[in-house]
Formats: C-alpha cells, structure tokens, sequence
C-alpha cells in the first residue's frame, strides 16, 4: 500500500469477531445482548476487566431491527469483543462460542504486508 499505512505496531486492540443467533440485538448502553423474546445475556463475568463489546456496523446498531433490510439485519448481528491490551483472544474464543447468543466467533484475520523475497 502506498503511502505506507502510518500507526503504531499494536495499536489494535485484540478482539474478537462475532455473529449474534438470528434474532439477538446489542444493547450497547449495558453491553449485553438481548432475543426478541426478552431474554438476555450479560458477558461481564466471562470477559476480562476492561473489556467492551462494540456493534461492528454502530449505525445499524441504532436502527430498529424491523426496519432494516434482510442484509442489513445480517451485518447487525455482528459485533467485536474487545479485550484489554496483552489479553490473549485466543484464551476467550472457546467461552465465547458456547454462549447461547452467538451464531459464530472467530478469531480476527491476520493482516500483513508481503514480504520482500530473500535470495540465496
């Protein structure tokens, strides 16, 4: 990429990537996620101190969730699980996984430049 990308090696928070079962919302005041069914789930507990969910898409955390389309309705439903600096997200994957209000949870990718090729 050119003009290199300028920031600090680490500035990114590890995380966490996360999709909600169809019909569970972020409620971004409590940080908790909530079913159309009124049930709720708060993750306090299982995450380390200092941690935060954030909605992936923040302005389609703040649309009703009938009024958004098929597709947008999707990328509501994920969220990133933001864990202190030095936390090992890999350490939380399992216990996030095995909450009843996630569809899916994954590691985020890995992004990196190429390498210049070494010669022998």
């Amino acid at each position: 990429m050119w003009p290199p990308v300028k920031g600090k090696p680490g500035a990114v928070k590890p995380h966490l990537v996360v999709k909600l079962k169809a019909g569970y919302t972020l409620d971004r005041k409590d940080e908790k996620f909530v079913s159309s069914e009124g049930r709720s789930f708060s993750p306090g507990a299982a995450l380390p101190k200092g941690s935060s969910v954030v909605a992936m898409v923040p302005a389609l955390a703040r649309v009703a969730p009938g009024k958004l389309s098929e597709h947008e309705a999707n990328l509501a439903r994920y969220v990133h699980i933001v864990l202190p600096k030095g936390k090992d997200p890999g350490k939380y994957l399992t216990i996030v996984q095995a909450w009843e209000c996630v569809e899916e949870a994954s590691l985020p990718p890995q992004i990196s430049l190429p390498k210049k090729a070494v010669s022998a």
